[in-house]
């Protein structure tokens, strides 16, 4: 499996939100962009339509994973034909302090040959460690995946 070779470089990123009434605003990353965000502390629960703060930092964590495999893949000259993935998160309440468990990632990853099969497991592990959102947690993510060889007829 290829190793990533990279040159020390800088990146900066940088988005806005602005509240707006409740416990709803709108975050983006320019005027064009926007995301609404919203959460009922009270429910526990989503507000109808609107992404939590806790599903983007979820949905940050999987979509990181997912694009460095890809990323991975293709250097280590696999052909990927699809990927798609689902989360479960488990999130307590422990003395007023909000915090995740555990992460589990189901990706299905449909492959092209039969002889790619024995690498993702390694190149998904590799992608777990290389991955920011890896890093940059506490929360155990476990990633189970379900790999497929596409069937030529």
């Amino acid at each position: 499996m290829k190793k990533i070779k990279t040159k020390t470089k800088e990146c900066t990123f940088t988005t806005n939100s602005k509240w707006i009434s409740g416990y709803r605003g709108i975050s983006h990353k320019d005027l064009n962009h926007n995301i609404e965000v919203g959460y009922s502390p009270v429910l526990c629960k989503e507000v109808n339509g609107v992404w939590t703060p806790e599903e983007l930092f979820i949905v940050f964590i999987e979509s990181r994973i997912m694009i460095t495999f890809i990323l991975l893949a293709q250097r280590n000259q696999i052909e990927i034909l699809s990927y798609q993935s689902h989360t479960e998160n488990r999130m307590i309440n422990d003395n007023g302090i909000p915090h995740f468990i555990n992460i589990y990632i189901y990706p299905e990853i449909t492959v092209k040959k039969e002889s790619d099969v024995s690498y993702l497991n390694d190149i998904l592990n590799q992608a777990e460690k290389l991955c920011l959102s890896s890093i940059a947690v506490s929360i155990n993510v476990e990633i189970k995946p379900r790999i497929i060889v596409h069937k030529t007829k």
